[in-house]
């Protein structure tokens, strides 16, 4: 075989296994796999979006940040579809700071703020957002940024929809 054949073949099968396990995995049209993660019994991580994240003018300063990347475990994230691991791990790292929010990016790094800075932007479809915001988390140029809102139990109710799509069940959680 030629070197130029096999370099085509080698980029077909890359194309092929970032199509198959990348792209699948965020959810239809960018949607988020979750909207929110529980980090304890009493906050909540909520998704607030997709955001570009480059350069020391990221959504939260670069200073603090905490690595966890070395936790992934890619095996798991492949056959659940989301990181749930690491952004409860990145929430309970933001509650010990005293701080509300959080962002996850490149896949494992952990940073935390106040006051986010989203002039960079949010991801977008054309943009590949399912491809920089696989697992709700981001990748190497963009941050999944999440809010640490509390559980409020008075109100909060499970929600579990039937098969049937003009049915909604609400059933109230005792605690």
């Amino acid at each position: 075989m030629s070197v130029k054949l096999l370099e085509a073949v080698g980029r077909a099968c890359l194309y092929i296994l970032l199509t198959v396990f990348v792209v699948g995995c965020q959810g239809e049209r960018c949607k988020p796999v979750n909207y929110g993660y529980n980090i304890n019994t009493d906050r909540i991580a909520l998704r607030q979006g997709c955001y570009h994240s480059q350069g020391q003018a990221g959504v939260f300063p670069t200073t603090g940040m905490v690595s966890l990347t070395h936790e992934i475990n890619w095996n798991l994230w492949l056959r659940v579809g989301h990181a749930e691991d690491i952004i409860k791990k990145c929430g309970e790292l933001a509650l010990k700071q005293g701080v509300y929010n959080f962002g996850v990016k490149f896949y494992g790094e952990c940073y935390f703020g106040n006051q986010p800075d989203f002039s960079q932007g949010e991801v977008t479809i054309d943009e590949g957002c399912d491809l920089h915001c696989k697992w709700d988390v981001g990748g190497p140029i963009t941050m999944v940024v999440y809010n640490l809102a509390w559980i409020d139990r008075k109100i909060h109710r499970k929600v579990q929809q039937s098969f049937t799509p003009t049915k909604l069940t609400v059933i109230p959680v005792d605690n």
